[in-house]
Parts: structure tokens; sequence; C-alpha cells
């Protein structure tokens, strides 16, 4: 559902595929509780992936704002 928000339809697939990854990684059972290694494990996971898409996203920001005074420059 959320998926059908984002703009880019090229970022709602990359976040497609990594659902994917993840319902494959989980296995058929989800738990229904995590003991207290699972936990850590799973905040330290969280933690890895949030902080590799918000490098992702800082490139591309990056990679958008060098591209744009690029094409601004070249106007002048």
């Amino acid at each position: 559902h959320h998926l059908e928000k984002i703009q880019y339809k090229s970022i709602a697939e990359l976040y497609r595929a990594r659902l994917s990854e993840l319902y494959v990684a989980t296995g058929e059972k989800i738990p229904v509780t995590l003991n207290l290694e699972k936990q850590a494990y799973f905040a330290l996971g969280y933690y890895q992936m949030t902080a590799k898409l918000n490098s992702e996203k800082r490139v591309r920001l990056e990679t958008k704002n060098i591209k744009t005074q690029s094409v601004n420059e070249s106007e002048e």
C-alpha cells in the first residue's frame, strides 16, 4: 500500500526487491517473540539498514545536485 505512494517508480521497485529479500530470509513462519540475542540482531540489522538507506539517499541527492549545478552553469 505504501509503495504506491512513492513518487518515483524506480525507488518503489527497489523497495519491492528488498521486501522480497526479507520475505525469503524470514522463511515460512514468523516467530511470535524473539529471545534477547535475536532482538539484538534485529536491532543491529535495523540500524545498519537505516544507515545504508540514508547513505544511498545522500548519494542520490548529491548526484542530482551536481547534475543540476552543471546544467545551470552551462546555461549561464
